[in-house]
């Protein structure tokens, strides 16, 4: 039986150690169904390309994608490893898979690091919450940070975020 993966939030997530533990629903419900917000979630499989978030929610299926992002996206999730992604603009970007890229160009309201060995670059940014392992995560700004995971790299250029580093041997610090 296959079952297709739901968007989940920090509050739908169970986490255990490095496990994570999702809610799954068989594949007769439908998986681009609206969210709280009644907007359609878009589903990406494509592993190359341009895609235009017109205000909406996109799951990144694939695996090793090289994508763009225009416009302002809603929330943002990659379930894919080894994926490559420049976003626009963007409320949420949550990674959950190993080994993401991401480049945000434009404001970012929070990004939720759960995979290992993520490397991001941001523009200004609300928030920041990095549980995976081996993550290097650099900013303009930076409003808050927690960290969970261990041997992270956070560094940002201006201002003071309110930092919450549970993990360990994780590098934090502003950049010269």
């Amino acid at each position: 039986m296959t079952f297709a993966l739901r968007r989940v939030s920090l509050a739908g997530l169970l986490i255990f150690g490095s496990t994570m533990v999702f809610s799954v629903e068989p594949p007769d419900k439908a998986p681009s169904e609206p969210v709280a917000d009644e907007r359609p979630v878009m589903q990406i499989s494509t592993k190359q390309g341009t895609v235009d978030c017109a205000n909406r929610h996109v799951e990144v299926l694939a695996e090793d994608a090289e994508l763009t992002f225009t416009g302002k996206c809603l929330e943002l999730y990659f379930l894919g490893k080894n994926s490559h992604a420049t976003i626009e603009d963007a409320t949420l970007v949550q990674v959950v898979a190993d080994d993401v890229a991401v480049v945000v160009e434009g404001a970012l309201g929070e990004l939720r690091q759960l995979g290992h060995g993520g490397r991001h670059r941001l523009g200004n940014t609300g928030s920041a919450y990095v549980q995976g392992d081996a993550n290097e995560l650099s900013a303009n700004t930076l409003g808050s940070l927690e960290l969970i995971g261990s041997r992270n790299r956070v560094q940002w250029r201006s201002g003071k975020p309110v930092i919450n580093d549970l993990g360990k041997d994780n590098q934090v610090q502003a950049s010269r």
